[in-house]
């Protein structure tokens, strides 16, 4: 029998390595993350040189452009564009198409990009439209591309940037024009505000320094980071007998028609095991549902998870959704089978062509249960530590996949109208993860911006994909709103059950949290204005409960591998639904081996290395 330590080594490791076997990434819409791209388009005309604040509105431009060169990741694909910078008068010959790209996209380009904003002064016209058609032609045809103009005035040709942005959008899903007004209103600020509306993309008012640089960081930061999925391609099927064979990992796959079937063999290596299945994907709608179910080969259901998520406002949707094949009885066919077959259907048009991630895991059965933490009723809420240092957090995720992990702490920064932020908190056995996030008093601006339809909204998700829903809190924290009602502060708060392995008995969303590894915390502020503003607000997280506690002993002769198939799918070569993943599961030499190459050895060690870790973990928690 495995050590106590050893066992809940063993299984934080199983559940670990599930992050770790995605090779492809796909975004949506599907692209590869090395096509993204980036060109900056700013505003060199004469009024720049007016002032806000006593300073002038192109050194406010140019101290906000350095701060976001600098911290542009390596592998950001960005350009420079300029307009009014060469032909002083409208009257002028080539005043209307005084546009130039100063600095060709790249990643490589960091000290050009430097010199380029330092020398960037005010002179000239402002042919936004032209500029506009220009910079989509910088970008290319591939990837997803944005423009992010900055711009003080209107249009001074006789053209209709609106239009424009119109029809860039119209031409090319995957172009979008974010805009930042800088101390605009009226005519100016409604024409800014149509061509991000037109250009399916966001616009800002920056009315200072500090509101420039936020937004510009945030919105170039943006681009980089769309929803992204992680995963082996594989293909599901519509005929059992044709079904790929899928090993405990993370997958890709793309969504038929509504109401079409795909389907999976997931095949044991021993009796007794749990076999469990969860789905992540993010629509272009609003309201979306889908299912991810466990049958026998007779057809008959052995577990049935639900997917569904309605975004209000604005925010993007993240469905989400997991199933098992425990039973109480432990001797139905659902435990004993050789393989079961794993089933995702959508019930949304929206869905039809959307990638989604396909998480599958296999876990050993318990010599006992004899002595074990009952299921978790209810949760009390402990007060979260105050007076600690407030942290700045790392760049949030926009999926499950990318999500950076957060050590109990408090957090400040901020969240942009309709984004979703997602962060992962490690949890073991008998631990539970609580988290408030809070919107301080607004003033100005934004309080005027915000009103009683902007809500916070904060959802909690298990290691499998299961959303924790209906969690009976009680000594819950003082509320106060989860809306901006006048200029008081609003917040939400949320915690996890502990992590038990009799929570699997239980009826309600409990039953997810009966394994350890990563609970993912996902938060957006919904949007009910057109324009979108940055809300600073305060993150607390906390892990409650000491680690390890309740933790079961598995029957280590049944213990399960984590170990991927060496062909997921009945062609050597299963295809991706991006065609950007499936180039890159052919040259595996420039990506490095994917997962699914790894062998013998190589999953000895990672399953080793993964166990070592959660053990210095658990001994540093205990120190501290």
């Amino acid at each position: 029998m495995l050590s106590g330590s050893g066992r809940r080594a063993l299984v934080m490791s199983l559940c670990g390595l599930l992050v770790a076997l995605g090779t492809w990434s796909v975004t949506g819409p599907a692209a590869a993350a090395t096509d993204d791209q980036l060109v900056l388009v700013l505003d060199s005309s004469g009024s720049m040189a007016e002032r806000v604040g006593g300073r002038r509105k192109i050194d406010i431009a140019k101290r906000a452009l350095s701060g976001v060169v600098d911290g542009l990741p390596d592998e950001a694909r960005v350009g420079l564009r300029v307009y009014g910078a060469e032909v002083f008068e409208r009257t002028d010959p080539g005043a209307c198409t005084d546009s130039q790209l100063v600095v060709p996209i790249g990643t490589d380009n960091r000290p050009e990009l430097r010199d380029a904003v330092a020398g960037y002064e005010p002179f000239g016209e402002t042919p936004i439209s032209y500029s506009l058609r220009q910079a989509a032609n910088d970008l290319g045809p591939d990837g997803k591309r944005t423009v992010l103009l900055v711009s003080d005035g209107e249009e001074t040709c006789d053209a209709d940037p609106c239009a424009t942005a119109a029809a860039l959008a119209r031409a090319d899903v995957e172009v979008k024009i974010d805009v930042v007004g800088l101390a605009v209103s009226g005519r100016t600020r409604d024409q800014l505000r149509c061509v991000a509306e037109r250009g399916n993309g966001t616009y800002y008012d920056a009315d200072s320094a500090d509101d420039l640089t936020a937004s510009l960081d945030k919105l170039a930061t943006r681009a980089f980071r769309p929803f992204r999925l992680t995963g082996t391609a594989v293909t599901g099927t519509a005929d059992r007998a044709d079904a790929p064979e899928l090993r405990p990992g993370q997958y890709l796959d793309t969504f038929p028609g509504r109401e079409e079937p795909l389907l999976y063999r997931l095949p044991r290596t021993a009796t007794g095991t749990t076999l469990r299945a969860g789905i992540t994907t993010q629509p272009a709608g609003s309201v979306a549902t889908a299912a991810v179910r466990l049958r026998r080969a007779d057809g008959s259901e052995c577990g049935n998870g639900l997917a569904q998520a309605i975004a209000i406002g604005g925010s993007s949707p993240l469905v989400s959704g997991e199933t098992d094949s425990w039973r109480s009885s432990g001797d139905g066919e659902c435990t004993t089978e050789d393989d079961l077959l794993v089933e995702v259907v959508s019930y949304a048009e929206e869905l039809a062509g959307t990638p989604f991630e396909l998480v599958v895991s296999e876990e050993p059965p318990v010599s006992g249960t004899a002595g074990l933490p009952p299921a978790v009723q209810e949760v009390r809420w402990e007060r979260m530590p105050t007076g600690g240092a407030v942290q700045a957090p790392p760049v949030p995720g926009s999926s499950l996949s990318d999500a950076p992990t957060l050590e109990p702490g408090r957090y400040r920064t901020t969240v942009l109208t309709g984004e979703s932020q997602v962060y992962a908190v490690e949890a073991d056995w008998g631990q539970r993860v609580q988290v408030t996030a809070t919107v301080a008093p607004r003033r100005g601006a934004l309080a005027e911006a915000l009103s009683v339809s902007d809500s916070l909204d904060l959802q909690l998700l298990a290691p499998g994909r299961g959303r924790y829903v209906n969690v009976r809190l009680t000594g819950e924290p003082e509320q106060t709103t989860t809306m901006a009602v006048d200029a008081t502060p609003f917040r939400v708060s949320g915690s996890t059950p502990a992590v038990r392995y009799l929570n699997r008995t239980s009826s309600g969303s409990e039953t997810y949290a009966a394994v350890p590894g990563t609970q993912y915390v996902v938060l957006n502020l919904d949007r009910s204005a057109e324009d979108a503003f940055l809300v600073p607000y305060t993150l607390d997280v906390e892990v409650v409960g000491e680690a390890g506690e309740g933790a079961p002993a598995y029957d280590e002769e049944a213990s399960a591998s984590p170990t991927p198939s060496e062909d997921t799918s009945p062609d050597a070569a299963a295809e991706s639904s991006d065609p950007a993943a499936s180039e890159e599961a052919e040259s595996p030499d420039e990506q490095g081996p994917p997962v699914v190459l790894l062998s013998g050895l190589g999953v000895m060690l990672l399953a080793v290395a993964g166990a070592a870790y959660v053990l210095w973990r658990q001994r540093r928690r205990r120190s501290a």
